[in-house]
């Protein structure tokens, strides 16, 4: 865990002695981004599991990622179905957009450009390996939607898997960054995308320069 802020203040939260837990502070307030990459500098494991503090993992969440990602070793992430719950406790589970299975290189993107920006998983909702994500520079210096600046990138360059089970739960509140009148502006989301397609773009441009083609015959 990563605790954004400039003192350790939910450390008196955590089990400490649990070897699970590995705790850390930022310091200062530096927001997601920042302290996303914080915490990946620390992780050790193989895989990476996205989760937010205000949202829940569903059961068999973790398990359903490190089977489809054990099983199938051409894959470099997951990404999965997400219930929101509204303030009131109303739950509502958005409409299926992808089938379940792989996921094939740009598919994902292709449906965010037409969507005007609108991602068909929540990004909330990826597991990837670590290696993958470290070479993807982390999560992107934007003040929101960092998130689907690395799973846009990711699904361009890389093959990924829908995974069948709804995996989190998505507590909406109106505290939320994403809530924010900045947030939704149409300025704010103008740039965020303006940022995040020209980053995949290039990515996908540059392979196309250095990486050699194989030659067909």
């Amino acid at each position: 865990m990563q605790d954004d802020g400039d003192v350790p203040v939910l450390s008196d939260f955590l089990p400490m002695d649990d070897r699970r837990i590995s705790y850390s502070y930022n310091g200062q307030h530096s927001g997601t981004a920042i302290t996303r990459n914080l915490a990946l500098s620390r992780a050790s494991g193989k895989y990476v599991r996205v989760l937010d503090d205000d949202d829940e993992l569903l059961p068999g969440a973790i398990a359903q990622d490190i089977r489809i990602l054990e099983d199938n070793p051409g894959v470099a992430w997951t990404t999965s179905r997400a219930i929101d719950k509204l303030p009131d406790g109303t739950e509502f589970l958005p409409n299926q957009i992808l089938p379940a299975g792989k996921i094939p290189i740009g598919g994902m993107f292709d449906i965010w450009i037409q969507s005007d920006g609108v991602p068909p998983v929540h990004p909330a909702t990826l597991c990837a390996r670590i290696e993958v994500i470290r070479a993807f520079g982390g999560w992107m210096a934007l003040p929101v939607s960092d998130d689907v600046g690395l799973l846009m990138a990711m699904s361009l360059l890389l093959p990924g898997y829908f995974a069948p089970l709804v995996s989190m739960q998505y507590n909406k509140s109106d505290i939320q960054i994403t809530s924010s009148e900045y947030s939704k502006s149409k300025r704010s989301k103008e740039q965020r995308m303006t940022a995040i397609r020209q980053r995949v773009e290039s990515m996908s441009e540059l392979r196309e320069l250095f990486v050699p083609q194989k030659e067909t015959r």
